[in-house]
């Protein structure tokens, strides 16, 4: 006792100590314990690999919000310059101005007058008629017969055509009645264009037609439709305009991009000291634009064959659209419709055609399909040139913003997009039997000698 007295101190600090241990060792096998102490250390772990924000990381950030926020100035300046829509006749729509109860009968006049002028954009004619092809064929008679009296008379200094000619002009009255075209055929296998050109009126005339224009088009009412307020001896209603004025919209963004790639490789021709035509340009026929249909949630009317692509020449359906890849359908704020362009083009320039018909609005290609333009040994319809050129029809998915356009558009129209109705009646009309024949007529094919300058 007495030691203990004497050394208390160090006594009651070692049996602190003890019981200290002791805790500690419980503390370490409690469960609960032990789950603080993984908590902690997962804490830890986190802390530890995560990077520091510093200057760097503050500049790259401040960059890509500056780089999103020009995007969406760009986007927004080329959604106000795009659609810069304005109706045929400003009495017309939403409804019909009381003021001006006539607007409605000069909305068809326009409406063809916008269509001729998108023809005189593409700098574009139809291929030579019938009728023209006998025309020429009475002029070149009436030529033929001159030199020949003015070579039997000794006068001019003509001369007689060498070679096996296949054009025999009827000689005495009665000339312009008695002409016809030579047919084509085995009749003009083994003759060169020159001969042919010099033989033939009716390649002769297609020879000229595609030396002055820039790109082949059909009638109006076939490359842009036939609408019924156009044909109909009634005064159209408001909902039919509208249509027909959307289409417009529609069909003047194609006209204008095409003629622009044309016109743009046409001043480079030039550039080179050369003439513009057909055979050298990137378009060379368009054959339509059809406007399929409003895409719905649920496709109305026939619904498989609603707006399903049809070949050239027959007549449009109507109703909804065909469903689409992209899922975009009508809403209250964006109008989608579906469109098809059916062109003849050179096939290395589908990219770019493709390219600037999209660039010309908020249109999207869902479809492509192209067919080799074979060779024509005839000569007499449509000639697009010596390089290879394709057949192609292209299907689009155009979205419109309504804003643009809201303040015109008719409450029925509304209605029937919300309600799944809304139909573009654009009949498009068959080829005439002038036209039929050479509707897909072959590209012909020159060779490097070639006097003529087609190549």
């Amino acid at each position: 006792m007495k030691w203990i007295k004497a050394h208390l101190t160090i006594v009651i600090s070692g049996a602190v100590s003890l019981v200290a241990v002791a805790l500690i060792a419980l503390g370490i096998l409690t469960s609960t314990v032990k789950e603080s102490l993984a908590r902690d250390s997962s804490i830890v772990q986190s802390l530890n690999l995560a990077s520091p924000v510093n200057e760097r990381i503050i500049e790259e950030q401040e960059k890509l919000l500056k780089r999103n926020t020009q995007q969406l100035e760009q986007t927004q300046k080329r959604l106000e310059e795009r659609g810069g829509y304005q109706p045929l006749h400003p009495d017309v729509f939403p409804d019909i101005n009381p003021a001006n109860p006539g607007a409605r009968f000069r909305f068809k006049p326009l409406l063809l007058e916008a269509q001729r002028k998108m023809v005189a954009d593409l700098n574009a004619k139809t291929a030579p008629t019938p009728e023209e092809q006998a025309l020429e064929a009475t002029e070149m008679a009436i030529q033929k017969a001159r030199e020949a009296t003015a070579e039997s008379l000794g006068v001019g200094g003509a001369k007689p055509p060498t070679g096996a000619s296949r054009f025999q002009p009827p000689m005495g009255t009665g000339l312009a009645g008695k002409l016809t075209v030579t047919p084509s055929g085995d009749s003009r296998k083994g003759i060169t264009p020159e001969q042919l050109a010099k033989d033939f009126p009716d390649v002769r005339l297609a020879i000229r037609r595609a030396r002055e224009i820039y790109c082949y088009v059909g009638h109006e009412a076939q490359t842009f439709g036939q609408w019924p307020l156009v044909t109909a001896s009634t005064y159209p209603e408001v909902a039919e305009m509208w249509y027909a004025q959307m289409a417009l919209w529609i069909q003047q963004d194609v006209v204008k991009a095409l003629a622009g790639l044309n016109n743009r490789v046409a001043d480079a021709v030039k550039a080179r000291q050369q003439r513009p035509w057909v055979g050298l340009l990137p378009v060379k026929h368009l054959q339509r634009i059809a406007i399929q249909g409003y895409a719905f949630a649920t496709a109305t009317g026939s619904d498989a064959t609603a707006g399903a692509p049809t070949q050239l020449g027959e007549a449009m359906p109507v109703g909804g659209a065909t469903p689409s890849f992209t899922k975009q359908q009508c809403s209250p704020a964006v109008d989608v419709i579906h469109f098809s362009v059916d062109l003849v083009v050179e096939a290395r320039m589908l990219p770019q055609v493709i390219d600037e018909i999209c660039k010309a609005g908020f249109y999207t290609p869902s479809l492509v399909n192209y067919s080799l333009q074979p060779f024509d040994p005839n000569w007499n319809g449509y000639i697009y040139g010596s390089v290879p050129a394709i057949q192609v029809s292209l299907d689009f998915e155009g979205n419109f913003v309504r804003a643009k356009y809201e303040k015109w558009m008719p409450e029925a129209v509304k209605t029937a997009i919300t309600a799944g109705t809304a139909k573009f009646e654009q009949g498009l009309l068959s080829a005439s039997p002038s036209a039929a024949p050479s509707m897909r007529t072959p590209a012909p094919t020159f060779g490097p000698n070639n006097p003529l300058g087609l190549e």
